[in-house]
Parts: structure tokens; C-alpha cells; sequence
């Protein structure tokens, strides 16, 4: 028998700035975005609210011959959600 609860959400976190490539060692107080949602959620942290921002304002890519997710109107306004 799992002891699993299906209503716990989980996410994974990074300590690690994107931006920087600094870890963050107060999280506590280190601004974040959550990208995504349930389990697959991915947690953020930042070094400040500046390098949260350019994380945020980041254009999205995607490689060469693969097909979009969205259309060109939508692609723009894909962003992580920013919480903190």
C-alpha cells in the first residue's frame, strides 16, 4: 500500500539563479517564479528582483524545425508566473 496522497502538490526547486549562476542560499527572503503547475511545477529562486525580471522578459526559444506551441500572437506573452 503507497503511502503517496494524490492531493499533495510537489514541485521541484532550484536554488541555482538562472541569471547569475549563483545559488541562493536565503530562500527565505529570495524573490521566485513558479513555472508551471502540479507536480511538474518548478520553482525558482533569484539572487534579486532584478535578475527575476530579466528571467521573466527573456524571449521563449525553441529549436530549429520544431513546431510551435503557440501561435506567433500568443508565443510573446508565454511566461513563467510570477509569484514573489
Amino acid at each position: 500500500m503507497s503511502n503517496h496522497n494524490p492531493e499533495e502538490t510537489t514541485m521541484l526547486v532550484s536554488t541555482l539563479d538562472p541569471i547569475s549562476m549563483n545559488h541562493v542560499a536565503d530562500i527565505d527572503t529570495a524573490p521566485y517564479v513558479i513555472d508551471g503547475d502540479g507536480p511538474h511545477a518548478l520553482k525558482i529562486y533569484f539572487e534579486n528582483e532584478m535578475n527575476k525580471a530579466k528571467y521573466i522578459n527573456m524571449p521563449l526559444q525553441r529549436a530549429v524545425g520544431m513546431p510551435s506551441l503557440f501561435s506567433d500572437s500568443q508565443q510573446g506573452s508565454a511566461k513563467a508566473m510570477a509569484i514573489n
